[in-house]
């Protein structure tokens, strides 16, 4: 019986955690399992100075999703006072970056599904690096969903992602891979026009698209990096208009017997039908 795409990947990544476990030291087969581990310390470093970058001050409430085992967490403890929130589908990862960054007021988590189990309009920034590089389109593009939705007005999403114009040579390396049947996980790579219609379809605004190494030079960093932003206006408004619709719920439910009686003694079409609808959404809620 096949399974949903999450969960295959869940279990082929799991696999390369245990295969790297049996080749190489447990530390090392950690840091390896996000990629290159000579560099996990580097990179972690400069993933904090591109949200640094960005905007992400101290008190801020950071959600980054892909968390692995902590390469990006352990160099931000020293940085970020407020909160932060690491999920990831590999918990043997999860439990290490645990381990590593000991912070117990730090929330580390895995998941088994797209999903960013936060409230709505809880943080201020959410963050995916290297996570858009191995997920399908509309998967990527569920994950940006659920990080609008968690943002608050005004917050940002920081994601690193490769294209075929700066990163040529990536996709020859991994074509020659294909060719030799090398078991390794898919790889994406993402137009910027791509990213633009995204942004439109979601109502966020792109701030900003760009090589990595043009935000950081000199830096190991090579994947391109967009952010893009909430409209806090509309988002504001959103949350207006949720709150009237609840308060409309609240009294129509208080009501609701009085609403079912005037269904089931009125004939005319007219009145029936919104009742109808109405007696339908009682039948769910209650």
């Amino acid at each position: 019986m096949s399974h949903p795409p999450h969960l295959e990947r869940k279990r082929a990544y799991t696999k390369i955690v245990e295969m790297l476990k049996e080749t190489m030291p447990y530390d090392q087969a950690m840091k390896e399992s996000i990629g290159c581990w000579q560099l996990f310390d580097e990179i972690g470093e400069q993933e904090v100075r591109i949200l640094r970058h960005y905007g992400l001050l101290p008190d801020h409430h950071l959600i980054e999703v892909g968390c692995g085992s902590g390469r990006l967490a352990k160099p931000l403890s020293e940085y970020l006072t407020g909160k932060y929130s690491g999920f990831d589908i590999v918990d043997e990862l999860v439990d290490y970056a645990k381990q590593q960054v000991q912070r117990p007021d730090w929330r580390f988590e895995s998941v088994d599904y797209i999903s960013i189990p936060e409230p709505d309009h809880c943080a201020d920034m959410v963050c995916f690096f290297s996570v858009f590089t191995h997920l399908l389109a509309e998967e990527s593009y569920w994950y940006l969903e659920e990080a609008a939705r968690v943002l608050k007005p005004g917050g940002k999403i920081v994601f690193s992602f490769l294209e075929f114009y700066s990163h040529w040579d990536t996709f020859q390396g991994i074509l020659a891979a294909t060719k030799h049947y090398s078991e390794r996980p898919i790889t994406v790579f993402t137009n910027r026009e791509d990213i633009t219609v995204w942004a439109m379809n979601l109502k966020l605004k792109v701030e900003d698209i760009r090589f990595g190494r043009d935000v950081l030079p000199n830096s190991p960093f090579g994947q391109s990096v967009c952010v893009l932003s909430t409209n806090p206006v509309a988002q504001l408004q959103a949350v207006e208009n949720n709150k009237v619709l609840q308060a409309y719920c609240d009294v129509a439910l208080q009501e609701k017997d009085a609403i079912i009686q005037a269904y089931e003694s009125s004939t005319s079409w007219r009145i029936t039908k919104p009742l109808r609808a109405l007696k339908r959404l009682f039948k769910k809620v209650r």
